[in-house]
């Protein structure tokens, strides 16, 4: 979502959420079709998240790699449920997700569950963010896990590590792995 901060001093008169008297947080909170308003009254801040800028909602799909496939899952609070999807190929799975979620869709309006106006009118776009054993594995067969090593700095067994899901990389160390992926590509596309 777009948001944009704007500095705001809180009001004189405090006023707090129900649910929580003790802490001194203010919330007001409007849900328009513009956006949504946050004020919190420690910082005196106002968070403005505009919808109608971006015209178009997101769904975050993570894309991971379990034991022999790829897989992908899409929890975001708007599907009302999760989405699990599963496949051989990167492209597979992003064919077989979209199919999915049509169906979890269809399913849930038949149950008469309640779903946001964007979300039957197809109103929105999926991005995919692949994790790193997804990535590397997309990679086999092109790319060696040692070049990749190499041009990191990382130790190839890391890698390994990455690879096979047994370890998570930090944030600092996943930028060096796609860094590296993409100097590799550069290389690889200078040549004449």
């Amino acid at each position: 979502m777009a948001s944009c901060l704007l500095e705001r001093r809180p009001s004189a008169i405090p006023t707090r959420d129900k649910g929580n008297k003790s802490n001194g947080e203010r919330k007001t909170i409007r849900n328009s079709k513009s956006g949504e308003f946050k004020q919190y009254l420690e910082t005196g801040r106002l968070e403005v998240n505009d919808t109608k800028q971006k015209g178009m909602q997101k769904i975050k799909v993570k894309i991971g790699w379990s034991g022999n496939n790829y897989s992908c899952v899409a929890d975001d609070a708007a599907l009302n449920g999760i989405v699990v999807v599963t496949n051989k190929t990167v492209q597979g799975l992003k064919n077989d997700f979209n199919e999915s979620l049509q169906f979890h869709i269809e399913g849930c309006l038949e149950a008469g569950d309640k779903l946001p106006e964007w979300l039957v009118a197809g109103d929105y776009e999926i991005e995919y963010i692949t994790e790193i054993s997804a990535l590397l594995h997309s990679l086999d067969g092109i790319l060696t896990r040692s070049a990749i090593a190499r041009v990191s700095g990382i130790n190839v067994q890391q890698i390994g590590h990455y690879a096979a899901g047994i370890r998570t990389p930090r944030p600092l160390q996943r930028n060096r792995i796609v860094n590296a992926i993409h100097n590799i590509s550069k290389e690889l596309a200078s040549v004449m």
